[in-house]
């Protein structure tokens, strides 16, 4: 369930069934892995799902949907990773390393930039070591005056209690918060975040993320850049509750030279069940 908790709205309805994962997964080690269903998209899953402030705030604005959730290092260091109905096939893991290659239903970008009829693709190698991971993925779809054609490279390494995460993205059409947003400009996302595990229940961690345009369109929406440096604690009050603090600042520029700053603090907690 997706609740919205701040509307200005005494009347409207406070929540709605979100689904983002409805999929059926067939196959085994030997001939890999068949997925048909909606499932997020393979292209920056690595860099959000493993981004510290998930679980918290990140840039604390307000995101697409109104009074639910802010965006983390969304439109502040990669693009969201999406929703999409898939079929996607995995092979399976030779000396640790994996290939997922996917069809995904194409989306549209804007009401004027249709996605077409054709199936968008996504494709991803992922190579697993000891407590360390890399990747590189790639995700194109055409819309109706351009192509969106991104790439992304990244890695993570865990050393004891320290943690690091680096991941790039860049391409034509990808996108400030998803795909094809922009219009036909290519933009570039950068993120990296460091953690630290104080204590078994306590991580400390810092990640800062950029994403950058590289001209400006009459169709785009002006932004130039979005910048995000979060830091923040996060303590397993018990196995199912995590207790959560984090400052943030947040920098946004467009390219008429104006400038916008955002400091932000949070606490809060989050379930899991």
């Amino acid at each position: 369930m997706g609740v919205a908790v701040a509307t200005n709205s005494a009347i409207a309805q406070n929540s709605a069934v979100d689904v983002r994962n409805a999929h059926v997964s067939i196959g085994n080690k030997d001939i890999g892995t068949f997925k048909f269903g909606r499932d997020y998209g393979m292209f920056g899953a690595h860099a959000i799902l493993n981004d510290m402030t998930l679980l918290g705030v990140g840039a604390a604005t307000q995101a697409t949907q109104n009074g639910r959730v802010s965006l983390g290092h969304i439109g502040a260091g990669y693009t969201y990773l999406g929703t999409y109905g898939q079929m996607v096939y995995t092979t399976p893991t030779l000396g640790g390393l994996s290939v997922d290659f996917g069809l995904m239903n194409p989306v549209d970008a804007t009401a004027t930039e249709k996605s077409g009829t054709s199936a968008a693709v996504q494709a991803r190698a992922t190579y697993t070591g000891q407590g360390f991971k890399a990747w590189v993925a790639n995700k194109s779809q055409k819309f109706t005056a351009y192509n969106m054609n991104a790439s992304e490279v990244g890695a993570s390494v865990g050393v004891g209690p320290f943690g690091l995460l680096a991941n790039v993205q860049s391409g034509n059409g990808i996108g400030i918060l998803a795909d094809g947003d922009q219009g036909d400009v290519k933009g570039v996302n950068t993120f990296v975040q460091a953690t630290y595990k104080a204590t078994n229940k306590l991580k400390l961690g810092v990640g800062v993320g950029k994403s950058k345009n590289d001209k400006n369109l009459l169709t785009a929406t002006n932004v130039q850049s979005n910048q995000n440096t979060s830091a923040g604690a996060y303590y397993n009050l018990t196995p199912s509750f995590t207790l959560v603090g984090e400052a943030g600042n947040t920098t946004s520029k467009s390219f008429g030279g104006a400038e916008a700053k955002q400091t932000s603090y949070s606490v809060g907690g989050i379930f899991f069940f």
